[in-house]
């Protein structure tokens, strides 16, 4: 081990003690970098075994993250079924209002036509009766 690999451990190890004792999160490789006064990519480069501490220690963080991200995707999946499923829902409904809305219309152009027919009616009939009296409230 040369006095850079023991620089490196000890700045590793103090780190970590320091984060234990304060319930911060553990050390990253760019904080043990700056307490050992060496470069990032010198600890990737020459110091692998203690990068792979440190991704250990952040490993089962990583896998609540990956969980709880995971959870999320599948709920968010569902919410997008259930809407699919609603908006199927309204278009149907939509068709079914429209098409109901044409047969009353036709139903109402049905009845204005048979009202305008008996009223015609009713005055050709008007106008062929002699004397016609039109009672009026007072």
């Amino acid at each position: 081990m040369t006095a850079t690999d023991e620089v490196v451990q000890h700045a590793f190890e103090a780190l970590l003690i320091e984060a234990r004792a304060k319930g911060a999160r553990p050390p990253t490789v760019a904080s043990i970098a700056a307490r050992a006064n060496i470069s990032r990519s010198s600890m990737y480069r020459f110091h692998s075994d203690v990068v792979s501490q440190i991704q250990a220690l952040g490993a089962p963080t990583r896998a609540v993250r990956q969980g709880a991200q995971n959870a999320k995707m599948r709920l968010l999946a569902q919410q997008l079924r259930a809407e699919r499923d609603l908006t199927k829902a309204l278009g149907r409904a939509c068709a079914e209002l429209a098409a109901e809305k044409i047969r009353l219309a036709e139903q109402l152009e049905e009845e204005r036509l048979r009202f305008t027919l008996r009223l015609e009616a009713l005055q050709k009939k008007l106008r062929g009766t002699k004397h016609v009296r039109l009672l009026h409230p007072s």
